[in-house]
């Protein structure tokens, strides 16, 4: 990701020319998106801290689930004082609708890639290429662990 929008796009000293070509991202330079909570590097920051502050994104087990060939879902467990974490990719170029109990439970989202999955006739919608990671739903979760939203369901 380019740093600024000056021409070496912030790489390389003012007045020398980069090795590699330098292309300017959609949504603009590291400078440009600083401010704004929806771009890359907004996503990428809220990544990092969900990675940094779940301890079911640590080391451990992974559960995949079964499901189509259009979307890769499986279950973080978390360890035994906090909650599993579900990640859904869809892997198409189309919206995908999804089983709305993967692993037989309930879920909701907890970060997207894409504005949000959002339900369309009581099931999670996934957008082209979107990824999501989900949170046992609140009803899913004891009264002590809906509130401080940590705690493992199972």
């Amino acid at each position: 990701m380019p740093w600024d929008d000056g021409p070496a796009a912030g790489f390389t000293e003012p007045g020398v020319r980069p090795w590699l070509p330098v292309t300017m991202p959609p949504g603009g330079s590291a400078t440009a998106q600083e401010a704004d909570p929806r771009s890359l590097l907004g996503l990428t920051r809220a990544l990092l801290d969900l990675r940094r502050g779940h301890a079911a994104l640590g080391p451990g087990a992974i559960e995949f689930l079964d499901g189509s060939d259009q979307v890769l879902a499986y279950i973080r467990p978390g360890p035994a004082d906090a909650e599993d974490l579900l990640i859904t990719l869809n892997l198409t170029d189309r919206t995908v609708h999804m089983d709305a109990t993967p692993g037989g439970r309930g879920w909701e989202p907890v970060i997207s890639t894409a504005r949000a999955a959002l339900p369309h006739d009581g099931s999670p919608v996934l957008a082209p290429g979107e990824g999501v990671v989900w949170r046992p739903a609140a009803s899913r979760r004891s009264p002590a662990t809906a509130a401080s939203g940590s705690g493992r369901s199972r």
